[in-house]
């Protein structure tokens, strides 16, 4: 887990030295208690992965993925957008290739359309070789464990392959939903993977990073190390953290509203491959066994609301990379690997 003491926190503890054991016991002591409590109250939740196997049964159903997305801003969000109901799971995945070794082990042939690039077509051989990108095939191994996706699904659609935005270094909502829509037609059930709320930060209120890096288009920069590195020096508040987060999730729900209002299936449920911790207990972003990350939603959509907020009009660009080195330098992109 990533815990970082506050800079306020060390001055002040420099200042008046003896206002240290009480700032312990608030900061350090009562806030493992809370945790413990939340993590034993996670424990208690339905098993998100029996949710999905009961799922899988039906003859059709949409099941929404957003990356990274935790249950109380979602339980928040959702009456803007849909008819139904929010409530919590567990699950033990903290990252998305848990996710996918723990709730997809078998073979599935319905449509995967996905704009996470953990999930890919590409057939990995974890075999210790430098993939030839300077990325060691075993930096790959240490995250998918041996698991390859596309074993695994044999209709991916990778949107993220041709439409990543090189300025804003992620696959926006939009073009999934389009993508999806379009396959829907010939579908019984359809599993829409969308990487926000995830990071990078790209809805309405964003973060101003441009103080914080050199360049934004430095390939070797992880696309979210920046939003952590600026809450750690303060330039970012953890408020002003979630409220980036919160805007990032009200975007791709614009986008799955879309998806719901043009499709036809029986059911739509929303989960979270993982959660996200922004910044309680002194934990941030996922990874890490972390009560708000091992808390998830899970969302059955009844409808959609008359009036809800509406897609953003957004053209996606088109790059057409191709070859071995695309997952893995988006991965790195994206900060899954050193």
């Amino acid at each position: 887990m990533s815990r970082w003491l506050p800079q306020d926190a060390v001055r002040s503890g420099i200042r008046n030295p003896t206002a240290i054991p009480k700032h312990i016991k608030r900061n350090v002591i009562d806030e493992l208690r809370q945790q413990i409590r939340l993590g034993i109250a996670t424990a208690a939740l339905p098993n998100q992965a029996d949710l999905l196997a009961e799922l899988r049964r039906k003859d059709s159903f949409c099941l929404i993925v957003l990356d990274a997305c935790r249950h109380d801003h979602l339980e928040t969000l959702f009456p803007l957008f849909f008819e139904g109901r929010v409530k919590p799971t567990k699950t033990v995945a903290t990252n998305t290739f848990e996710y996918l070794q723990y709730n997809w082990p078998e073979t599935y042939a319905y449509p995967y359309v996905t704009a996470a690039t953990p999930v890919t077509s590409e057939a990995f051989e974890f075999d210790g070789q430098d993939s030839g990108d300077g990325l060691p095939q075993e930096d790959l191994y240490a995250y998918y464990r041996g698991y390859t996706p596309i074993n695994h699904f044999t209709d991916l659609v990778e949107v993220w392959r041709d439409s990543w935005d090189s300025e804003l270094r992620v696959c926006p909502p939009e073009p999934t939903t389009r993508r999806a829509i379009a396959r829907a037609d010939d579908a019984a059930r359809m599993v829409v993977h969308y990487f926000q709320p995830h990071a990078p930060f790209i809805g309405e209120r964003r973060p101003d990073l441009s103080r914080e890096r050199s360049t934004i288009h430095d390939e070797n920069v992880k696309i979210d190390e920046d939003v952590w590195d600026a809450v750690k020096s303060g330039s970012i508040s953890t408020s002003e953290l979630g409220q980036y987060y919160s805007s990032n999730l009200r975007r791709v729900l614009a986008a799955v509203s879309k998806l719901v209002s043009q499709t036809q299936f029986d059911r739509y449920v929303l989960i979270g491959d993982h959660g996200e911790a922004l910044g309680e207990y002194g934990g941030f972003a996922h990874s890490m066994d972390h009560p708000l990350v091992n808390k998830v939603p899970w969302a059955e959509v009844e409808t959609t609301k008359d009036g809800c907020p509406s897609m953003w009009e957004y053209d996606a660009p088109t790059e057409n990379e191709t070859g071995t080195g695309t997952t893995r330098s988006r991965l790195k992109e994206l900060g899954y690997i050193e």
